[in-house]
C-alpha cells in the first residue's frame, strides 16, 4: 500500500470525515476522468482498475494502491 504524505498526519476525526464522505464512482473503458487544465474539486482514489494520465509529454499509469500527484 503507498502512503499519501498530504494524508499521514491528519487528526483522526478529519480522517473519519473524509471516509463518510467518500463516494464509490465507476467509469466506462476509455473515457476521461478529467481533461487537462480542468479544474478538479476532489480527490481520485483509484480502488480497481487502472487509470492513465497524459500530460506534460508524459504517459503514466496509475492503479489501485498508487498515489499520483499533479
Amino acid at each position: 500500500m503507498t502512503h499519501v504524505p498530504e494524508l499521514e498526519n491528519i487528526d483522526d476525526q478529519v480522517y473519519e470525515e473524509i471516509i463518510k464522505h467518500l463516494k464509490p464512482v465507476s467509469y466506462a473503458e476509455n473515457i476521461y476522468i478529467i481533461r487537462e487544465g480542468e479544474p478538479i474539486g476532489h480527490m481520485l482514489f483509484v480502488t480497481q482498475g487502472v487509470v492513465w494520465v497524459f500530460g506534460n509529454g508524459a504517459i503514466r499509469s496509475v492503479a489501485k494502491g498508487d498515489y499520483y500527484k499533479h
